[in-house]
């Protein structure tokens, strides 16, 4: 049996994050994996190539993150279950029923400039809707900040 790996309460601006970008080795993808409490800012999420038969997911979950960017390439491969996400722009697969679709109300201030942006940047304000909508998870049991997350966690990678 696997261990289950994850990435967990990063932040990330202006960049790809790229769960599984693409492969020519047939049979790989993610496996066992958990993405969650990730919040992603004027960029995007990407699963891989959606309809190459090479990847191959099993068992695998992208859970409670916030995604603000102008759009994300999740494509549906099967193996991986998506819940409690914030999407700014609706995927055009893998969304759940559990997911919101808007504007997460991120802080957004000071600087982005390279070497001055900091992690408040990152921060969800009092009136988002990510507050008190993700799914608690045992693995992710606090935030980057190291703030507890309790039975009603937030999306995102800051508890509000």
């Amino acid at each position: 049996m696997s261990r289950l790996k994850w990435q967990a309460n990063n932040f990330i601006y202006n960049a790809v994050f790229d769960a599984f970008s693409w492969t020519i080795v047939p049979n790989t993808g993610l496996n066992n994996d958990l993405i969650a409490n990730n919040t992603i800012v004027d960029g995007r999420f990407s699963t891989g190539s959606g309809g190459n038969p090479a990847i191959v997911n099993k068992n695998s979950q992208i859970r409670n993150n916030i995604i603000l960017g102008s759009d994300s390439s999740v494509p549906s491969n099967g193996g991986i279950t998506f819940s409690n996400n914030n999407w700014f722009v609706r995927p055009p697969a893998a969304a759940s029923s559990t997911d919101i679709i808007g504007d997460p109300q991120i802080a957004r201030t000071g600087s982005t400039t390279s070497g001055d942006l900091t992690p408040a940047y990152f921060k969800i304000l009092g009136s988002s809707p990510v507050i008190n909508a993700a799914t608690p998870l045992n693995s992710v049991p606090t935030d980057f900040f190291q703030v507890i997350r309790g039975a009603a966690a937030d999306m995102g990678g800051h508890e509000f």
